[in-house]
C-alpha cells in the first residue's frame, strides 16, 4: 500500500498472576472433560492439558488419569483457551480439527460442563540429505511448512522440524493431518526464534555455499513437491539433493535526499523459513559498501543521519548492485480519546508496524504521557493500522486524520502528521447467530467466515475477517469487529491456507449471508451451511 503511514496501538495491562488450582475459591470456575484418542474414542492417559488465559498467567497444566479425565479449578472468571498434548499424537487447542484451525475459546464464570478433546495421531516424514557428490549432509535444520496464500502472495509457514544426524538422516514427527513441503538449507541452524549473526558470514565473495532447496531438490516454493499426509502415516524418502553455488557480492550505494554520498549502518535479513541470517556493513563517507552474501530473498534496512530506508531485495548467483535513498521519515502526533464507560487504567504504547512479513518486522514503540498524548518520528512507508491486547471491553474503534480513517485510508507521507486520532471504544459489537443444515436441523461444529464486502479490506485481515467454530448447538459469537458490510458463509471445513485470499473468498459469495454492523451494534443472523462448496 504505497504512502502508507500507519500505527499499531499496544495496550499492555499489568494482572496479577494467579496460580491456585488445589480448590475453587470463591467466584472461580473450572474446566473439565476427557482426552481421547480422535479415531478410537480410547481414553488417553497423561495427556497434558492446559488452560491459557487471554490475559494474565494461566494455571500449571495438569495430566489426564486412566480414564482421560482432567478437571483444572480455581480460575478466575474469563476467557480462555485450552490445550492438549501427548507424545505421539498431535497437540492440538479445543475445538480446532486441523493444526491451523482456530481454537474455540472457553468462557469460564463457574464449573464449566464437561468436554471432549480429541486428538489425532500425528504424522511423520523422514529423508536423507546429500551434496553433488553423493555424501550425507550432517547437522541441518530441516522443516516441514504449509504453503500460505495471502493478498501478498504464496509463503511458507514452517509447522514442525528437525535435524540430520551424522548419516544426514532426518526424522519429522508430530505433524498433523495436512499437505506439505519440505525445505532446508545447510549452513549453521540458530534456535527458533533466533537470528544468526555475522560472525560466521565473514566467507569472501565467490566462496562455495548453498541454497535453500524444496523437495525435490528445486530452489522455487512454487515447484515444490506437495506431500498430503493423513493421522499416523510415517512417508519415507523426503530426499534433498544440495549442489555448491558461488556467494556473490552486494554492492551498495547510500544517497541522501539530495543525492550526495551518505553514511550509514545496513542490516539485512535473510527470508528464512526456520532460522534466520543477517549481515551488518556499515557504510563511509565516500557512501558505497560491498560484501559477500548469500543467495535468497533479504530486507535491506539502511540509518543514518540523513535518514532510513526499508526495501526487499532479490540476490541470484550474479554479483549485484543496489543504490539506497535516505529519507528522514514522518513525525505522527496525536492524542488517544475513550468512548463509552471510563478511562481503563492501561500502560499504552503507540507502535508503527511495517508491512513486511512478521520476520522483517522493525516496529518501533512510544509510551503515551499521561495527557493521553504522543507522538513518534522517523516512521517510514509502507506501514499498517493494527491494535493489540486491547483491554477487555474494550476495542479501537479507528484511528483520524483530517475526519478521515487512516485505517482503511491511509494518508500520502508527509512530513508531519499532527492531530491524529486515536479511538478506543467500550461499546460492544457483536455478531452472533446459528449455523443451519440441509435439513433445517442446527448444523454442530460447522466454521463460519465473516469478511469484508470490499475485497480491499483484506489487506488487514486481522481486522476486518474472523475465521470461527460453530458450537455443538450450530451456534457461534464473534466479537469487536468494526462497522461495515460483512459476508458470512459457513462450511464444514475452511481451507486455512487459503482462507483471506480474495480469489477464495470470492468463489464463496454465492453461498454467503450479507449483512451491515453499525458501531457497537449486537446482531443476529443465521447461516445456510454450505456443505461441499468449497472452492
Amino acid at each position: 500500500m504505497p504512502g502508507a503511514v500507519l500505527a499499531l496501538i499496544c495496550i499492555v495491562l499489568a494482572q496479577a498472576p494467579q496460580r491456585d488450582l488445589v480448590a475453587a475459591a470463591p467466584h472461580t470456575g473450572a474446566v473439565s472433560g476427557r482426552v481421547v484418542d480422535a479415531d478410537t474414542t480410547t481414553p488417553l492417559r497423561n495427556a497434558r492439558v492446559a488452560a491459557v488465559p487471554d490475559q494474565g498467567d494461566g494455571p500449571d497444566p495438569v495430566l489426564t488419569d486412566a480414564d482421560g479425565r482432567f478437571r483444572i479449578a480455581g480460575l478466575p472468571p474469563g476467557r480462555y483457551l485450552l490445550v492438549a498434548s501427548k507424545p505421539g499424537y498431535v497437540s492440538l487447542r479445543y475445538g480446532a480439527r486441523r493444526a491451523l484451525d482456530p481454537p474455540q475459546p472457553i468462557d469460564v464464570s463457574g464449573e464449566i460442563p464437561p468436554l471432549d478433546i480429541r486428538l489425532p495421531r500425528g504424522a511423520a516424514l523422514s529423508g536423507r540429505l546429500f551434496d553433488e557428490l553423493g555424501d550425507p549432509i550432517p547437522d541441518v535444520r530441516v522443516t516441514a511448512g504449509v504453503v500460505m496464500h495471502t493478498s501478498g502472495g504464496a509463503r511458507m509457514t514452517a509447522v514442525r522440524s528437525a535435524d540430520t544426524d551424522d548419516r544426514g538422516e532426518y526424522r519429522i514427527a508430530g505433524l498433523p493431518a495436512g499437505t506439505y513441503v519440505v525445505s532446508a538449507r545447510p549452513g549453521p541452524s540458530a534456535p527458533d526464534g533466533m537470528v544468526l549473526g555475522i560472525d560466521w558470514m565473514n566467507a569472501p565473495s565467490g566462496a562455495p555455499t548453498y541454497e535453500r532447496l524444496y523437495h525435490p531438490s528445486t530452489p522455487a516454493l512454487s515447484q515444490a513437491r506437495q506431500i498430503r499426509l493423513s493421522a499416523g502415516d510415517d512417508v519415507s524418502g523426503v530426499d534433498l539433493t544440495f549442489r555448491q553455488v558461488q556467494r556473490p557480492q552486494l554492492t551498495v550505494a547510500v544517497r541522501d535526499s539530495t543525492g550526495a554520498p551518505a553514511t550509514a549502518l545496513i542490516d539485512l535479513r535473510s527470508d528464512e523459513v526456520v532460522s534466520g541470517l543477517s549481515h551488518q556493513v556499515r557504510v563511509d563517507a565516500s557512501g558505497s559498501a560491498s560484501l559477500a552474501i548469500d543467495p535468497g530473498d533479504w530486507l535491506l534496512h539502511a540509518s543514518g543521519p540523513a535518514g532510513q530506508a526499508l526495501l526487499p531485495i532479490t540476490i541470484g548467483e550474479a554479483d549485484a548492485q543496489l543504490s539506497v535513498v535516505l529519507t528522514r521519515g514522518t513525525t505522527i502526533s496525536g492524542r488517544i480519546l475513550y468512548e463509552g464507560s471510563r478511562k481503563p487504567a492501561a500502560l499504552l504504547l503507540v507502535t508503527e508496524r511495517s508491512l513486511f512479513p512478521p520476520r522483517f518486522d522493525l516496529s518501533e514503540s512510544v509510551r503515551v504521557a499521561p495527557d493521553d498524548t504522543f507522538t513518534m518520528t522517523g516512521v517510514r512507508d509502507p506501514r499498517q493500522l493494527q491494535v493489540d491486547g486491547l483491554p477487555p471491553g474494550w476495542r479501537l474503534k479507528g484511528v483520524f486524520l483530517d475526519g478521515v480513517d487512516v485505517m482503511t485510508m491511509p494518508p500520502q507521507p508527509s512530513a508531519q502528521m499532527t492531530d491524529v486520532k486515536v479511538v478506543l471504544t467500550s461499546a460492544p459489537s457483536e455478531v452472533s447467530g446459528t449455523v443451519v443444515g440441509e435439513r433445517g436441523s442446527a448444523a454442530a461444529n460447522a466454521q463460519v467466515l465473516i469478511y469484508p464486502k470490499d475485497a480491499s479490506l483484506l489487506v488487514n485481515p486481522e481486522r476486518w475477517a474472523r475465521w470461527t467454530h460453530a458450537d455443538p448447538h450450530g451456534a457461534f459469537v464473534v466479537r469487536d469487529l468494526p462497522a461495515g458490510s460483512y459476508l458470512a458463509v459457513a462450511l464444514t471445513q475452511v481451507d486455512g491456507t487459503r482462507w483471506t485470499t480474495r480469489e477464495y473468498l470470492d468463489a464463496l459469495r454465492p453461498h454467503a449471508v450479507a449483512f451491515t454492523l453499525a458501531d457497537g451494534e449486537r446482531r443476529m443472523i443465521a447461516v445456510a451451511l454450505a456443505a461441499g462448496q468449497q472452492p
